[in-house]
């Protein structure tokens, strides 16, 4: 499953738009336990699209964005039975 949701995030950080990206990055926050390597693919997609303003002067709109999903999931998953 991490592996599958690995080559997804990678490949839809190439190839297809924002709203493909942050549905799948959301899903394996949820579906894999510890999945750190969004952050890395937050990094990556600020590192390839954004741009030098940012949202509101804040340019790391995307690495944000991974480290409140993976912080969110990970309490989430704490308080959810599956």
């Amino acid at each position: 499953m991490r592996i599958s949701l690995n080559l997804a995030l990678i490949i839809s950080i190439l190839f297809f738009p924002w709203w493909v990206f942050a549905p799948i990055m959301v899903a394996g926050c949820f579906l894999v336990p510890r999945f750190y390597e969004v952050f890395i693919y937050g990094v990556a997609f600020d590192a390839l699209y954004a741009s030098p303003l940012g949202l509101h002067g804040f340019p790391f709109v995307w690495s944000l964005a991974s480290a409140l999903s993976l912080a969110l999931a990970s309490f989430l998953r704490s308080r959810l039975s599956w």
